[in-house]
């Protein structure tokens, strides 16, 4: 895998750009079980974030093909982010995006709120395959106790909407603490 990010950052801004690619080639027998085709993974990626004194926004936005490949997780178990084997031995490709905003403000050095959104799609090229999408929304509060101790409590939602074959994925409502000391 190759890969290359670049940030920078001024005083109230910062903005990342970043890209990886991958491609390898499979020996098979030309079959549906057994594909003789290459496989060309990439994903290219750009943020960045403004404050407005207290108040901050950020904001990412991701493009790639068949980003499971690379290790890239995303939509449940990430299945519909692979390529697809064909009848006649070879891959079709997935197409995926996603999109992230977050707004936050911070009351003290403490104390801050956070709020986010994000969705994501995969479009893969196989015969009879529908997108597959997701999207959340969470909001979580950080309390910094003393130097090095946060604890952050967390609400969201996620609606996985509907799957590659056009079936319903469900939703789910979440409420999650997460404690941690940096030594």
């Amino acid at each position: 895998v190759i890969q290359a990010n670049y940030h920078f950052a001024g005083d109230s801004f910062f903005f990342d750009v970043g890209g990886a690619y991958w491609s390898y080639d499979v020996e098979g027998a030309g079959t549906a079980t057994s594909p003789d085709d290459d496989v060309t993974s990439y994903v290219l990626a750009g943020g960045g974030g403004v404050n407005f004194g207290p108040a901050y926004i950020k904001g990412n936005a991701w493009y790639g093909m068949n980003v499971s490949e690379m290790g890239y997780y995303t939509n449940g178990l990430g299945y519909d982010s692979l390529p697809a084997a064909t009848a006649g031995g070879n891959y079709k490709d997935t197409d995926s995006y996603g999109l992230l905003g977050v707004v936050g403000f911070r009351f003290t050095d403490q104390m801050a709120v956070e709020g986010g959104i994000g969705y994501e799609n995969h479009d893969s090229d196989a015969a009879g395959a529908e997108e597959d999408e997701a999207m959340a929304v969470y909001a979580h509060f950080n309390y910094t106790a003393a130097p090095g101790v946060s604890i952050i409590p967390e609400i969201g939602y996620i609606d996985y909407m509907d799957d590659s074959a056009g079936l319903d994925s469900g939703d789910r409502t979440y409420f999650s603490v997460k404690w941690q000391i940096d030594f």
